[in-house]
């Protein structure tokens, strides 16, 4: 009876630089700063998926730029 290999690949520390430069580019373009700071602050308390909704992005996504720009939010 062979035993069965498993193969595992992860790509989350290898990103090249151009990658790490797009998804910034994509962040900036789809949510910019300026813009999500100014409705992160019309909120009593912030939402990540009310602010995802409102730039048409998924909340993961949202999250990480709220992150970045060292905004609180609740999930």
């Amino acid at each position: 009876m062979e035993k069965e290999r498993k193969i595992i690949i992860s790509f989350t520390g290898d990103r090249s630089q151009r990658e790490v430069r797009a998804e910034r580019f994509a962040m900036a373009l789809l949510m910019p700063e300026k813009a999500v700071r100014e409705e992160h602050a019309k909120m009593v308390i912030p939402l990540s998926g009310t602010l995802a909704k409102k730039f048409q992005v998924p909340q993961k996504v949202m999250r990480k730029r709220l992150d970045k720009l060292g905004l609180i939010y609740i999930d």
